[in-house]
C-alpha cells in the first residue's frame, strides 16, 4: 500500500471511529445520574449476624470469636450470596445499566459492519483499510463505552462474544481478502 494510502486508512480510521462514538454522545444521551436507593440491605440484612455477636458480648473478647464464626458461616456465606444477586437485579433496573446495554449493542453493531464493509471494500485499498481499522477501533470502543454491561457478562459469555468477532474477522477476510491476493496458476 502506498503512503498516501497509508494514511487515507489511518484517516478514515480514526474519524469514523471518533465520528461514530461521538455521533452515539450527541444522538443517545446518557441519561443524568440520580442517587436511587437500594432496598436490597433492608431486604437482605446480612449485617444481623454481627448484630447478634454485639449484642450478645459486647465489646468483650469473645465478640471477636463470634464475630470470625458468623462471618465464616455458611448462613453468612447464603445471605452474602442473595445480597449479590439482589444487588445484581436492582442494578440491572437502573437507567445507567440500561444506556450501557443499549449503547453497548449500538456500537458493537455499527462496528461489525463496518468490519465486514472494510473487507467488501478491499478493491480501494485505503477506503477498505479506513473502515476495516475504524471498525476494530468501534467494536473495541463498544465493550469500553458498554463496560457495566460488558462486566456483567459471565466470563464465557464474553470468551463467545470475542470468539464470534475473530471468527467474522477470519472468514471474511480469507474469502474476500486472501482468496484474492493468491495468484491462480495457469491451467494445462
Amino acid at each position: 500500500m502506498k503512503l498516501i494510502k497509508s494514511f487515507l486508512a489511518i484517516g478514515i480510521m480514526v474519524f469514523f471511529a471518533i465520528f461514530v462514538c461521538y455521533g452515539l454522545y450527541v444522538v443517545y444521551e446518557a441519561p443524568v445520574y440520580s442517587y436511587q436507593p437500594n432496598d436490597c440491605y433492608k431486604k437482605v440484612d446480612c449485617d444481623r449476624f454481627m448484630r447478634d455477636c454485639q449484642s450478645r458480648y459486647g465489646s468483650t473478647p469473645e465478640y471477636s470469636t463470634c464475630y470470625q464464626s458468623a462471618i465464616n458461616g455458611s448462613e453468612y456465606r447464603e445471605c452474602q450470596e442473595l445480597l449479590k444477586k439482589c444487588n445484581k437485579e436492582f442494578e440491572k433496573q437502573t437507567p445507567q445499566y440500561k444506556y450501557s446495554r443499549n449503547s453497548f449493542f449500538i456500537l458493537i453493531t455499527i462496528g461489525l459492519a463496518a468490519l465486514i464493509a472494510g473487507i467488501f471494500l478491499s478493491k480501494m485499498e485505503g477506503i477498505g483499510s479506513g473502515f476495516l481499522g475504524g471498525g476494530i477501533l468501534v467494536t473495541l470502543w463498544s465493550l469500553f463505552y458498554g463496560r457495566e454491561y460488558w462486566w456483567g457478562f459471565n466470563k464465557y459469555s464474553k470468551l463467545a462474544i470475542l470468539g464470534a468477532i475473530l471468527v467474522i474477522l477470519i472468514y471474511f477476510g480469507y474469502r474476500k481478502m486472501e482468496r484474492r491476493s493468491k495468484p491462480t496458476e495457469p491451467k494445462i
